[in-house]
């Protein structure tokens, strides 16, 4: 059992790691990056580098927790680590290609596009909570990144799964327009969820916070 505390003492003072916390940390990052994307995983170094990179936060973490301002500071550090990592495979899968909406589509993409289930978003697992509301953001960040206005479209399409009738659409758009834009934005989502290996179950309440969060607040519902 490691002693964090007594680790932090040492980091702070002597600006080292033992070898046992250095491969406790290594271990974390490991468990925690599979989780998250088993892609972002495959480079053999990635863990030693998201480790090397997270430094200075487990520095913050280690003054906070040996000042008495951190209550669990375990699972703080784990919490921390989870973020960081999502975070970190965000930008390293960042230059994947995603087809533009512009792009005519093929009959051929047309056959292989599969909706993904939007389930009740329910688990007794500690880490649901912080892993649904980081990829949430990484989701918002991942739409605002498209040169389209990516957002309503997404609201849009998920707005038949929540109310049973397709809201949000531009009226200008025509009916050509608007199944370009259900493939298309059914493509971009189910490419996030392989990107991160995003569970069903997050992606389900990532959709349904993103529903009250920024379509309802885009006037759009």
């Amino acid at each position: 059992m490691i002693n964090f505390l007594g680790e932090c003492e040492k980091l702070l003072s002597r600006g080292e790691l033992s070898s046992e916390f250095y491969n406790k940390l290594l271990h974390l990052f490991q468990t925690v990056v599979f989780k998250i994307s088993k892609k972002c995983a495959e480079r053999e170094d990635v863990f030693r580098e998201f480790l090397h990179d997270f430094y200075p936060n487990l520095k913050e973490i280690c003054r906070k927790t040996v000042l008495g301002e951190i209550e669990s500071p375990q699972a703080y550090l784990i919490q921390s680590i989870s973020n960081f990592s999502l975070k970190k495979c965000l930008k390293f899968r960042s230059e994947r290609t995603i087809t533009s909406l512009n792009k005519p589509i093929s009959v051929s993409e047309e056959e292989e596009i599969e909706w993904i289930d939007i389930i009740p978003a329910e688990s007794d697992d500690p880490f649901f909570e912080v892993l649904a509301d980081e990829v949430y953001r990484l989701f918002l960040a991942h739409c605002e990144k498209r040169k389209t206005d990516m957002k309503r479209y997404v609201c849009f399409l998920i707005s038949k799964d929540f109310y049973g009738e397709e809201l949000c659409a531009d009226p200008s758009w025509s009916e050509a327009n608007r199944y370009k834009i259900r493939e298309r934005t059914r493509k971009f989502l189910k490419e996030f969820m392989e990107s991160f290996s995003v569970e069903e179950k997050i992606m389900g309440r990532v959709l349904s916070r993103f529903l009250s969060e920024v379509c309802q607040k885009m006037d759009l519902i």
